[in-house]
């Protein structure tokens, strides 16, 4: 874990739109500026890729990454320059008319994020005991050939998600300390290892704005909420 850590990575993976009472998040899966999936059964939708450095710098007018690509997963992210990309993404989003006001795009918790792994149940992700399973859901250390990828190259999970393992580690909003966040998911420099066995990947973020490393991301939700 020491070693991890000191490798972390965050992405802003996790676009989350969620929905009270009436549903629209499914009406939006194809219509919104990052692609969206809504996750069966809840009242929300996740980025369906972890956020790449053109969509986030086309909201944040800047790109921290130190692997540069369109493609690419944005990382080098802070957990609050996560929040920021959040809500930047929100205004602009309602402004041009494909979220409703009472929509946003926020980081999932880190309970949103597992059942989204995790596909809803156990039995039906991805266990990756064997490191061909692996290969085929995620970028590790032995695949990624010391780098991140572009998004949506492996296979997805049963809800339409990619990159669930590894390329980058995606931040979420759960706070593990008061000065700390947890994140999930692996990196492109985790071992095999780490994976196996139906381990579903966990850290706590060393801090909420130092993660200035090359595999911390994010991906986001969109949801509806009750009042603005």
């Amino acid at each position: 874990m020491k070693k991890l850590l000191s490798i972390l990575a965050v992405a802003v993976s996790a676009l989350f739109l969620t929905a009270y009472g009436k549903d629209p998040i499914a009406a939006l899966e194809g219509k919104t500026f990052i692609p969206v999936k809504k996750i069966p059964g809840k009242p929300y939708a996740f980025g369906k890729y972890e956020v790449t450095q053109k969509e986030y710098e086309s909201v944040m007018g800047k790109n921290p990454s130190r692997f540069k690509g369109e493609n690419l997963p944005v990382e080098m992210v802070s957990w609050y320059e996560a929040v920021e990309f959040c809500e930047k993404l929100t205004a602009r989003e309602r402004e041009l008319g494909r979220i409703a006001k009472n929509q946003r795009y926020r980081l999932p918790t880190s309970k949103e994020w597992e059942h989204a792994y995790r596909a809803g149940t156990m039995p039906n992700h991805y266990t990756v005991d064997s490191e061909a399973d692996l290969a085929r859901a995620g970028w590790y250390e032995e695949n990624s050939g010391d780098k991140t990828h572009p998004v949506g190259q492996k296979e997805p999970n049963a809800f339409g998600l990619y990159d669930m393992y590894g390329n980058v580690w995606e931040w979420t909003s759960t706070p593990d300390t008061p000065r700390d966040r947890v994140i999930r998911g692996g990196s492109w420099r985790g071992a095999a290892a780490f994976y196996r066995g139906g381990w579903v990947v966990i850290a706590a973020g060393r801090s909420l704005r130092l993660p200035r490393l090359p595999y911390c991301s994010l991906r986001s939700s969109v949801n509806n909420f009750s009042s603005t």
